[in-house]
């Protein structure tokens, strides 16, 4: 993780000098800003969204939290179901519908399930979880807000 972390400070350095010879004051923030996604479906409260694997680092899946976390501030409910990979974003009302498990398809709609994002006001309840691994990974990322 550092040595990305790394490349991201050393684009975001990058960025600032060169914004600052272009004096367009707003380009900095670009290196970690909008992390791009499509909603494949939404359902009421709940939406599946779709993002480039090139998004799937831990820094910019919390960017996208933290978009989340922005964008439904005035919602009390909602929960979201991040993928990087559009079969398995497709694979969603159907494994919902086999209550949690495809059989052969599990391993493949796991690996590509790289976050999710829960926030309930009733319980006081709004969290960001990072699968860096594949929700079928023991290892996880609980970003609170």
């Amino acid at each position: 993780m550092k040595p990305l972390g790394g490349l991201l400070a050393a684009g975001a350095v990058l960025a600032a000098g060169q914004a600052a010879r272009a004096q367009k004051p707003s380009a900095p923030a670009a290196t970690l800003s909008n992390v791009p996604y499509t909603v494949v479906e939404q359902s009421g409260r709940q939406r599946v969204v779709l993002i480039s694997p090139k998004y799937r680092s831990v820094a910019l899946l919390r960017r996208l939290g933290e978009e989340f976390r922005d964008a439904f501030r005035s919602e009390r409910i909602v929960f979201v179901i991040v993928f990087d990979d559009a079969k398995a974003a497709r694979m969603f009302d159907k494994m919902f519908a086999a209550g949690g498990s495809l059989g052969r398809e599990d391993a493949f709609y796991d690996k590509h399930n790289v976050a999710g994002y829960n926030k309930n006001m009733n319980s006081g309840e709004n969290l960001f979880v990072i699968y860096p691994y594949g929700a079928g990974d023991d290892r996880q990322i609980d970003v609170k807000y």
